[in-house]
């Protein structure tokens, strides 16, 4: 139930392996953010999303807010995306 595999594959993708853990999974409101560079990333993030997504729902059900508001802006991602994202 607890899922240790998937989430360690989200760390790997992510590249968080030397990161340090956030206190809360979302600090402020996620907005559009248009004056933001364009998502440069090196990994899918509708892919990401996804399999977080699959994990807050079941064993984490405390991070599905912050999940679904970076889902909202999956279509045109920006760099402030993928700073929350991380």
């Amino acid at each position: 139930m607890s899922q240790p595999g998937l989430k360690q594959s989200i760390v790997d993708v992510l590249g968080l392996l030397e990161a340090n853990p956030a206190q809360t999974p979302i600090g402020s409101p996620l907005f559009k953010h248009k004056d933001s560079p364009a998502f440069d990333e090196p990994f899918n993030c509708h892919s990401v999303l996804g399999t977080m997504q699959h994990v807050g729902n079941n064993p984490h059900p405390e991070c599905a807010y912050a999940i679904n508001s970076c889902k909202r802006h999956c279509v045109e991602p920006r760099q402030a995306h993928g700073k929350v994202l991380k």
